[in-house]
């Protein structure tokens, strides 16, 4: 009839198995497929969007968000902020990965310390 092929096992259930690197199987649910999908589709608005930025500048000079480390107190405020993923923390101060920036802005005003400033670059 099937002859060990088709539905049998976790794949009824809605799982796929999928190769990994180590030649194993791993068992993978629709619903954790479709969360990728719905994750990768927010970065492609996210790079989209960063594409738009910077055609939009041209040769205008680009801002970038810097950290006055005397007054970062580690709040974290600017980490939950950040579109791109741009900040990041060594200790309790936060850095600005400015390959990442934008210059958005929305770390600014996150900030209750007023420890991030746009700056040109």
């Amino acid at each position: 009839m099937g002859r060990g092929r088709g539905l049998s096992g976790d794949k009824q259930s809605g799982a796929f198995s999928t190769p990994t690197a180590g030649g194993q199987e791993e068992s993978v649910t629709v619903e954790a497929l479709k969360q990728q999908i719905r994750i990768m589709e927010q970065q492609v608005g996210a790079l989209k969007e960063r594409i738009r930025d910077k055609e939009q500048r041209g040769s205008k000079s680009q801002l970038t968000a810097r950290v006055l480390a005397d007054r970062c107190t580690g709040c974290r405020m600017c980490l939950d902020v950040c579109p791109m993923g741009a900040v990041s923390f060594a200790g309790s101060v936060a850095h600005i990965q400015v390959a990442n920036c934008r210059g958005c802005g929305r770390c600014v005003e996150a900030c209750p310390q007023e420890a991030i400033v746009l700056t040109a670059l």
